[in-house]
């Protein structure tokens, strides 16, 4: 991933986060007013961040794994938005990969403004921000997962 020189806006407007629970969560930390948006069971994360946008929510944030961040990359640079990456689900690495390694200092990072370009990557209609993966490397993830509670 490339990551352009952080700058500082500190009027970006609106925030809410949307956590997907089946891969992210936001238990136990305090947003200080940002209002969270839980996905229900069966609703499309993609349409909730595009009525965010439409709402004028100005920061998309998503607490999620790797899908639910390209989703949300996604929706956010066709929305013209900026995009808050809360850590959240397992690994983090995208949010990690721009210095926010728990949610306490994603907040801090939205409150301050800071705010970084970064590359998105697109393949056949599908955003992704740090890494897309195919063949058996998905396969493998999905393994690891369903042992994870052992």
């Amino acid at each position: 991933m490339t990551l352009t020189g952080v700058v500082r806006e500190p009027d970006l407007g609106p925030a809410t986060l949307v956590v997907n629970p089946g891969s992210g969560s936001a238990d136990g930390v305090d947003l200080d007013g940002v209002p969270v948006r839980e996905l229900e069971e069966g609703e499309d994360l993609a349409a909730v961040l595009r009525s965010l946008a439409d709402d004028g929510v100005a920061v998309l944030g998503v607490a999620g794994g790797d899908g639910s961040v390209g989703c949300a990359a996604q929706q956010a640079r066709d929305a013209g938005r900026v995009l808050w990456a809360v850590p959240g689900g397992t690994l983090n690495r995208f949010a990690r990969d721009l210095g926010l390694g728990d949610p306490e200092t994603a907040l801090e990072a939205l409150h301050a403004g800071a705010v970084a370009s970064i590359d998105v990557g697109d393949v056949n209609g599908v955003a992704f921000v740090n890494n897309a993966s195919l063949g058996v490397y998905g396969e493998l993830v999905r393994r690891r997962e369903a042992l994870e509670h052992r």
